[in-house]
């Protein structure tokens, strides 16, 4: 919707009550670098500034960080407008300001320079117990845009089982108390 000026996203939350992020100023569809991007690998024709489409879901966080808290989500085909795209922790990220003046960021790619990484994952056992040095996401399925279910905090261990690469991240894996298998995103 349109108010104030401003484009404004508007959705219901689990406890019911309806919410409102501002998106972007009203005229910003008369910008002409404002187009839908599919989702690339890093791509670097991405535009510095303009909307973004999402072709699966996406976390918003407060910090450009894969284990910074997801405060909410974008899905397949929801867009945002955004005014800064950046490398931080081996992912490439767009941000943008909500109406609050808070800056959000949503991670869309891994960036070129994680290439590298795998190099390091030799190292890893198997299997064996594993001490957290950071947050990191217990989810259900090996993938960034999974849902945390929960989290370990710097410090913390986990015996598992099994250790993966997926979505284009190092995954530590075990089976719960439940029975259901949990996957960790350490790298």
């Amino acid at each position: 919707l349109t108010a104030d000026g401003r484009q404004w996203l508007s959705y219901v939350t689990a406890s019911g009550k309806r919410r409102y992020v501002d998106i972007a100023a009203a005229k910003a569809e008369a910008k002409p670098e404002t187009k839908p991007v599919a989702k690339p690998a890093n791509n670097p024709s991405l535009s510095e500034s303009g909307t973004y489409t999402f072709t699966g879901r996406a976390s918003i966080k407060a910090e450009a960080k894969v284990s910074s808290p997801e405060l909410a989500y974008y899905d397949k085909g929801m867009s945002v407008n955004y005014d800064k795209v950046l490398t931080a922790d081996g992912r490439q990220w767009l941000s943008y300001v909500t109406a609050s003046g808070n800056r959000r960021y949503v991670d869309i790619a891994v960036a070129k320079t994680e290439v590298s990484q795998p190099a390091a994952k030799p190292s890893l056992p198997e299997s064996g117990c594993y001490t957290f040095t950071g947050r990191a996401s217990i989810k259900a399925e090996a993938k960034v845009s999974s849902p945390e279910l929960a989290y370990y905090d710097k410090g913390m261990s986990v015996n598992y089982d099994k250790v993966l690469t997926a979505d284009g991240h190092t995954w530590l894996s075990y089976v719960a108390a439940s029975g259901n298998r949990r996957y960790v995103d350490i790298a």
